[in-house]
This record gives C-alpha cells, sequence and structure tokens, in this order.
C-alpha cells in the first residue's frame, strides 16, 4: 500500500467503449460508489502500471484483439512496456478496475459479489 487510502472504487476505461458503458450502468444499478477515470485525459504513471502488471499479469492487462494492438508492429508486440501503453492506453483490456487492494482487468459481475 503506497498510503493512499481509496474510499471508492475506481474504474479505468474511455467512455465510448460499450464494455465500460456496461460496467458502469451494471454499477450505478447496483448501487456502487465508484470513480471513473478516463486513461485518455488522466494518463497513467509507470508506478501505477508496474503495480497492475504485477498484480494481473502482462498478458491479462493487454487487449490482443483491440485495434491498437493490431496496429503495432511486430518488434511493438513482442516489447510491449509501461511506455507503449502509455501512448496506447487503448490497449489495456477494460475496464480495468481498483477495489482497494484489488485489481482486475474485464466485466466479470463475481467480481463485484
Amino acid at each position: 500500500n503506497d498510503g493512499v487510502f481509496q474510499l471508492m472504487m475506481q474504474i479505468y476505461g474511455i467512455p465510448n467503449c460499450d464494455t465500460i458503458k456496461k460496467t458502469l450502468k451494471f454499477l450505478d444499478q447496483k448501487g456502487f460508489a465508484y470513480e471513473f477515470i478516463n486513461y485518455r485525459e488522466q494518463p497513467l504513471s509507470n508506478e501505477f502500471l508496474s503495480k497492475v502488471i504485477n498484480a494481473v499479469g502482462l498478458e491479462n492487462l493487454i487487449n490482443k484483439r483491440s485495434t491498437t494492438f493490431r496496429q503495432l508492429s511486430d518488434i511493438e508486440k513482442n516489447n510491449i512496456n509501461n511506455d507503449l501503453i502509455q501512448k496506447n492506453p487503448t490497449l489495456i483490456k477494460r475496464p480495468l478496475i481498483v477495489n482497494g487492494s484489488e485489481i482486475n482487468v474485464g466485466f466479470k459481475e463475481e467480481f463485484f459479489d
């Protein structure tokens, strides 16, 4: 823990993403408190990205079906690092959910049980 006390879960993504819309609608219906962070407007720090990668693994974090991923060169695809993710945040599977010390990617209702 980096000493920052999180009062509510944080949902990272982009607002026009269907999975994000579905996630936020679900959270609203269930009455969950959350903060939505558009990572195009609020870039993710190196420290935060490293923490996320340590928690979920790079393989789970990267959306290999995304247009962004498919547009990368073969060299970039084989050398994904924090800099590349920061330049292309849509490489991240959505949503990226931080709930206290728990970090998850993708929408799964059971995560919120």
